[in-house]
């Protein structure tokens, strides 16, 4: 099948070197490939929002690769 979307090691840090910092994603690592079925799920401030904004690119990671093919 053939790889739609690649995340390597994707973080994401609000407020970072403030006293307010905090780390909403942690090196997430996702391979989605044509055909595959996903669902988002967790508690509120989980990162679910903060995900999907990573993936349509509506935030920038911290650190971090996406590839969409």
């Amino acid at each position: 099948m053939e790889k739609l979307l690649q995340i390597h090691n994707m973080t994401k840090i609000f407020g970072e070197g403030t006293i307010n910092e905090k780390t909403a994603i942690s090196d997430l690592t996702l391979e989605l490939s044509d055909g595959d079925f996903v669902t988002v799920i967790g508690n509120n401030g989980a990162g679910k929002s903060t995900t999907l904004k990573l993936l349509c690119g509506a935030l920038t990671p911290y650190r971090g690769k996406l590839q969409t093919h």
